[in-house]
């Protein structure tokens, strides 16, 4: 029987996941009770993708036992309104991998397209790394970090680039950042460690404009 809507799942106990978890129906809702994902899957994998308005997930720890994601533990993908992601860890990637489109290793990241309304709230990053031994020309040789979010307007310059009239919208609050960083001794030069040295708590790129709570 298919998923409907707005349905609740609560789990509690350790659940292993192997592949990417695609979130298709509104309104999905994980609420954890002692609860912890543990990834299994190989490097074109993730723990959630989320492809549908109103998700939202609670008190769950996301491990990825020290393997590499491919991007990110949860991506909230283009246009997508009101998810929330509260009271959750998320620890243990170890980005490995050189020379892939998918060496950068984030908590969670944002599409830079139309996300509205997003909340992460009482969030633990930690333990979050990548070896920084990829060389190859076109590589991420290291990003990574707590939260991604991104502008599409820095690739204006793109043949296919178009106006960006649908900004990203949301709040991030009372989250903590730890054990983050890219391994700098696998011997590229300084100018490449300058552009590809990037560990981030929240990695704002682009044109971002901040409210911060007064």
């Amino acid at each position: 029987m298919a998923q409907p809507e707005n349905t609740t799942f609560k789990f509690s106990g350790r659940y292993k996941v192997s592949s990417t978890l695609n979130v298709l129906k509104l309104g999905t809702k994980i609420i954890g009770d002692d609860l912890v994902f543990e990834f299994s899957g190989d490097f074109d994998s993730k723990f959630i993708s989320v492809e549908a308005d109103n998700f939202s997930v609670h008190g769950a720890t996301f491990d990825a036992m020290d393997k590499q994601l491919k991007d990110c533990f949860i991506h909230l993908t283009d246009n997508i309104k009101n998810p929330s992601i509260t009271d959750c860890i998320f620890k243990n990637a170890l980005g490995i991998k050189a020379g892939t489109s998918n060496d950068q290793q984030y908590g969670v990241m944002i599409s830079p397209y139309g996300v509205s309304n997003f909340l992460i709230d009482q969030c633990l990053f930690s333990n979050i790394k990548n070896d920084n031994t990829g060389t190859q020309a076109g590589s991420l040789k290291g990003f990574c970090g707590g939260i991604y979010i991104s502008d599409p307007r820095v690739d204006a310059a793109h043949p296919n680039a178009k106006v960006q009239t649908d900004f990203v919208t949301g709040n991030i609050s009372n989250c903590r950042f730890s054990d983050i960083m890219t391994k700098l001794d696998d011997g590229l030069s300084q100018s490449t460690y300058t552009s590809y040295n990037d560990a981030d708590g929240i990695r704002f790129y682009g044109e971002v404009k901040l409210k911060t709570a007064m």
